[in-house]
Order: C-alpha cells, then structure tokens, then sequence
C-alpha cells in the first residue's frame, strides 16, 4: 500500500502536528483520501486532513495524546459523509524513519476500527510522521490484519518521498 499528499496538505498536517496543546504533549489529526488504483500497485490518495479539536483531547498524563469518543465520532461521521479513507495521524518530533510506539501499536488499532464498517470500501489506517518521514499501518477494505505503509509521496515541487520500504 502507498500513499499519495498533495504538498499543500503535506505541510499544513505538519505545521498543525506541531502546534502545542494546553496539555497534551502531542496532536492528532484525521486525514481522508480515496483508495486508487494502478497496474501494479495501490495506493490512497489524501485529500485532506481534519485536526482534532483542543476540547476533545483526554487529560492523560500516561500518553502523549488522548482523545475522546467525541473526536473519533466527528472522524467517523466525516469519513461516511466523505466516503473516504480514513487515517489516525500523530508525529514523532525527531529526524529520520519515525515508528509506533508500543502504546500506538496497542490503542490506535480498535480506534480505526469502526471505519471499516462506515466505509467498508475504503481503506483505514494509522500514520506517524517525523520531521522528515512517515511510517503507517493499513488495513485493506474488510481485511483486519494490518500491512506496512510501503511507501509516501509528497506530491509537489519538489516530489518527496518519504517511508519507502523494501516490497
């Protein structure tokens, strides 16, 4: 699986990933695109990106950022209006190839979930970014067993490629 951004969607996810929060260490974002296909290859295209909003995080200390049903409901009621994918987004604040944490591994799984029964024909996943890589978990339409994000493209002047694995 790979995935495609537009650079303007590229750099607006980043600049919000980074803004600080009152008490959470880390953002959230959802982003949402469509599943495409090619000869060789499938891919999501994100078309956009929404950020969970300041009164939907979770005071809790145990994690970087918490949030609640409210925030994943507005995500799921997107993604369905949208018919979209639909992506968990966080960061990494460092350099070079970024990676889930044991915690990430443990709690984004169920929150992605529910997509897969909103938008049964779209793809669902969670993304990691750092200040120059990406790193993500798929899962395909009706599959409940994740595959590595192969690959991210940052579509643009100039072209990115960001998290590109060994197929």
């Amino acid at each position: 699986m790979h995935v495609r951004l537009a650079m303007d969607v590229y750099t607006a996810l980043q600049k919000e990933l980074r803004r600080p929060h009152p008490f959470a260490a880390e953002r959230v974002a959802f982003a949402y695109g469509r599943q495409a296909m090619s000869s060789k290859k499938s891919f999501v295209i994100i078309a956009d990106f929404d950020s969970v909003e300041d009164d939907d995080y979770e005071d809790d200390t145990s994690v970087g950022a918490r949030i609640g049903a409210v925030a994943i409901n507005k995500a799921l009621r997107r993604a369905a209006a949208l018919g979209a994918a639909a992506f968990h987004v966080h960061a990494h604040l460092h350099s070079g190839r970024p990676w889930f944490s044991k915690t990430d591994l443990r709690e984004l799984p169920p929150v992605m979930e529910p997509f897969m029964h909103v938008v049964p024909t779209q793809p669902r996943g969670i993304l990691v970014m750092s200040d120059d890589d990406c790193a993500g978990l798929v899962w395909r339409p009706r599959e409940v067993r994740p595959v590595t994000l192969l690959e991210t493209v940052v579509v643009g002047a100039p072209m990115q490629f960001l998290g590109i694995a060994h197929e």
